[in-house]
């Protein structure tokens, strides 16, 4: 046994819907409302989102709109000034 083609095709096939889940989804309908959608579709966005395993839909979209809010200011829960302006603290940001 082994790694047949098959795993391969799932495996770009699942990466491509949950990362498109999570720009088109999470960020771009739940986060912004940057379109409408109709109830079946909003629940594919949500799955598909969740797919990637970045925690429930509502707390990815309440921490990103946290991000727009304070970016890179205190507040901020992905700024990289967060420790500090020097090497080690940015890498710790990192």
């Amino acid at each position: 046994m082994g790694l047949s083609w098959v795993d391969i095709g799932l495996t770009v096939f699942f990466y491509c819907l949950s990362g498109l889940g999570v720009t088109i989804g999470l960020h771009r309908y739940f986060t912004h409302s940057a379109f409408k959608a109709h109830r079946g579709l909003r629940v594919a966005l949500a799955v598909a989102g969740s797919m990637a395993m970045q925690g429930p839909v509502i707390n990815w979209v309440a921490e990103h709109r946290r991000r727009h809010a304070f970016a890179d200011r205190d507040g901020d829960p992905h700024s990289p000034w967060w420790f500090g302006s020097t090497p080690a603290a940015l890498a710790k940001g990192f």
